[in-house]
């Protein structure tokens, strides 16, 4: 065997945030809930996008001289396909991965166990020959298996078959487990490119590297980007090559990217326990100092900006979980949280392990109404939205779990995001 150290993201979701936050502050405009319909093409150039705003239904034109397509798994769908070529689509295909979230299986060690070949298909149909059980928060986060995807804007939810199939894989990999569907608190589910399967593959093929495609020499329609990105850990390289790219096609000079030593929106800290540390002497006579720690880990050096809030009016907790009313009351004056769905699934650790119940749900919808002036209508329309997404996701209620403090985790969505360069406004996909 092997041993092995590797790190995990707290928040994957309030990452992306802080991205788009520091892109902000550099000068970008960041639309919310505002999707893109297709790219407008006037004499084999792109000049910009059809959108529309989700919240209002309002239809418009936004006009680029160069529209970067990073919208993940739909970005395939925005590229006119040009007979001959089409180059964006060539040599990958999405495939939908799901990781299920379940009772401590393996102590506070991540282990990687092999599934038999008897256990399912493997691969984009049914999975892989390894699975991975990391723990996560008090629980363990075990994944990823892998399913064909023919609509990507189906593929954020795992199905019952699909989910079962994965729990009798775990199963057979680590009898001892004894898995059931009863034992799952939640479902991350999302798309990924992966290279096209060949014959005899046991294993999906991961692409070894992000495609950046230049669309004008491709495929000779000019104006246009495309980025087939693969995961995280190469994103900011990623975003790099396609600014670079951007910056030769617009002809000017790129003043150089500063991405790899700048640290990101709430991030500048050289030594986390003696950050939390300090905050939390620094609060103690105002807020309490297991509040000041779950914050501290969840916004970073803008944790003050919370806390100002908690030890005002939004010290309270919502409804029977750990997240305070001041994080819902700075995710709407600060992080551009429209609907409830932001808050819940993308800005707090509200539903990060399971399903907290109505109440939690029910009063963050309340404060939430509060500061948007929203009718009884509007709250309860929001709250039944979030309700009827946590039972697509699959998360399970469990009494018997206090949800949030240093048990919360994140989940797994797809965003689709349609960048738009020197061209006025940015694009966003449709939903937060």
């Amino acid at each position: 065997g092997a041993t092995w150290h590797d790190a995990q993201m707290f928040h994957s979701e309030r990452l992306v945030l802080a991205v788009v936050l520091d892109a902000c502050a550099e000068g970008a405009t960041a639309v919310n809930h505002v999707e893109i319909a297709k790219l407008v093409v006037a004499d084999g150039r792109v000049t910009g996008a059809r959108a529309r705003d989700v919240l209002t239904g309002e239809a418009f034109e936004i006009r680029a001289r160069l529209v970067v397509n990073a919208g993940g798994p739909s970005s395939a769908r925005l590229v006119p396909r040009v007979p001959g070529r089409d180059t964006f689509r060539r040599g990958w295909q999405p495939v939908k991965g799901i990781n299920v979230l379940v009772r401590r299986l393996a102590g506070d060690l991540a282990v990687g166990l092999s599934v038999p070949p008897d256990a399912g298909a493997a691969g984009a149909d049914g999975g892989s020959r390894m699975i991975f059980v990391t723990p996560w928060r008090g629980l363990s986060l075990v994944g990823t298996d892998y399913y064909p995807c023919s609509d990507v804007s189906e593929a954020c939810h795992a199905t019952d078959e699909e989910v079962s199939r994965f729990i009798g894989r775990i199963n057979a990999a680590c009898p001892s487990a004894s898995l059931t569907m009863a034992d799952v608190l939640g479902v991350q589910a999302g798309v990924m490119p992966v290279g096209l399967a060949r014959s005899g593959d046991r294993d999906v093929r991961f692409l070894e590297h992000h495609r950046v495609v230049d669309h004008e020499r491709a495929d000779r329609l000019a104006g246009l980007i495309g980025l087939v990105a693969i995961k995280y850990t190469t994103a900011r390289l990623a975003a790099r090559d396609v600014v670079d790219l951007a910056f030769r096609k617009l002809g000017r000079r790129s003043p150089g990217c500063g991405t790899g030593s700048s640290p990101v929106s709430g991030g500048d800290i050289s030594d986390f326990a003696c950050f939390e540390s300090d905050q939390v002497a620094r609060w103690s006579d105002r807020v309490e100092a297991s509040v000041v720690a779950r914050l501290a880990g969840l916004y970073g050096t803008n944790v003050s900006e919370v806390l100002e809030l908690c030890a005002g009016r939004g010290e309270g907790p919502v409804g029977e979980s750990d997240i305070r009313a001041a994080e819902v009351i700075y995710a709407v004056r600060e992080e551009m949280a429209a609907k409830l769905g932001d808050l819940v699934f993308r800005r707090t650790d509200l539903v990060s392990c399971g399903h907290p119940g109505v109440g939690p749900i029910s009063a963050a919808a309340d404060v939430m109404a509060d500061e948007l002036a929203w009718d009884a209508a509007r709250t309860r329309g929001e709250e039944r939205e979030v309700l009827d997404e946590l039972d697509r996701r699959r998360m399970a209620f469990d009494v018997t779990r206090s949800v949030g403090s240093s048990n919360s985790g994140d989940g797994a969505g797809v965003a689709t995001t349609v960048g738009i360069c020197d061209g006025g406004s940015g694009g966003s996909g449709s939903g937060d």
